[in-house]
């Protein structure tokens, strides 16, 4: 367990990596925890010490859960976390296995981003661990219980799918090779992780199955990825608050085709368009690396465009939705 202090907002904030293992996948499962970070811990009546003292003043009364993009990890997106759990709100970062590179350059494998369906089961896997280890006295995680039932779940790309997918939507993978052949799709990059038709039966099962949770109250899709996947349909279905934040002029995944096609067809959603030149991975922290996605830098934006203050002026909005969708 690797635990790492941050400056403080609203609320003084800690950041924790926790190492979990699901049996039943035989899939290791990374969380990044943010949180509001306490002085001290006192003991409860079994004689023992929360592993995470919460601040006194947390919002026990909801939580959130945050998906990474293709081939990224949680601590890639510090400024959600800290922007939530400064608010008060314990925020819990999925890292894909097979995807992120949070477990090593060793274990990422490009053609896991294929096996969609990975991805929705890590997020109810890691919610069911938090409840249980909730009721376990005698080594508490938390220092307050926390409602996970009242999930706020956040996404960016491939992680917005994943959340979409607890709140309902489904996927059918069989429908990328006609897209990747039309017009719309030339400038769509997602395509480049077009497998083989053998291969895309294969994951097309699992990543079209139902992976709805009840936990899921509110969503924040950050230009969401697999619009070109979905079922309009299942989309339609929906009745969980979305806010859907979309680049318009995009330079890796078509705005009409992923994130403006989610907000037409979602029944309860609210959309902001950002219309200045911001590419897919403005959502991103502020790096310096030279890696890139299919050809586009994850850390060099456009001229005139300031990742920085993009996010500063995001960070207002996305509260005032969690806020106002408080059920």
């Amino acid at each position: 367990v690797t635990t790492t202090a941050v400056r403080p907002a609203a609320l003084p904030v800690a950041s924790v990596e926790l190492d979990w293992f699901d049996p039943s996948r035989q899939r290791p499962v990374k969380v990044t925890v943010w949180y509001p970070v306490g002085q001290q811990c006192q003991a409860n009546s079994r004689g023992a010490k929360a592993q995470l003292c919460l601040h006194p003043a947390t919002d026990v009364s909801q939580s959130a859960m945050f998906s990474h993009g293709a081939m990224g990890a949680a601590k890639g997106y510090r400024w959600i976390g800290e922007l939530l759990a400064a608010q008060g709100i314990v925020t819990v970062g999925l890292n894909h296995y097979g995807e992120s590179w949070i477990y090593g350059p060793e274990h990422v494998n490009h053609r896991t981003v294929l096996q969609f369906g990975l991805r929705p089961q890590d997020a109810r896997f890691v919610l069911d661990q938090l409840e249980l280890r909730q009721q376990d006295a005698t080594a508490p995680l938390l220092s307050q219980p926390v409602n996970w039932q009242n999930l706020t779940a956040v996404g960016h790309s491939s992680g917005a799918a994943t959340m979409l997918a607890l709140a309902g939507a489904h996927y059918e993978l069989t429908k990328a090779p006609v897209y990747c052949k039309t017009e719309a799709a030339a400038l769509d990059r997602s395509c480049g992780y077009l497998p083989s038709k053998a291969v895309l039966a294969k994951v097309a099962v699992a990543a079209g199955q139902d992976y709805q949770d009840a936990r899921v109250k509110r969503l924040i899709a950050l230009d969401p990825a697999m619009g070109h996947l979905v079922d309009a349909a299942s989309l339609a279905r929906i009745t969980t608050p979305v806010l859907v934040v979309g680049s318009v002029q995009n330079d890796f995944l078509p705005y009409a085709a992923h994130a403006g096609f989610y907000a037409q067809q979602l029944a309860h959603a609210d959309r902001i368009e950002l219309t200045q030149g911001e590419g897919h991975f403005v959502y991103l922290d502020s790096c310096r690396h030279q890696h890139q996605a299919l050809g586009v830098s994850l850390c060099q934006d456009r001229a005139g465009v300031n990742r920085k203050q993009v996010q500063q002026q995001l960070a207002p909005q996305l509260l005032t939705f969690v806020m106002a969708s408080q059920g």
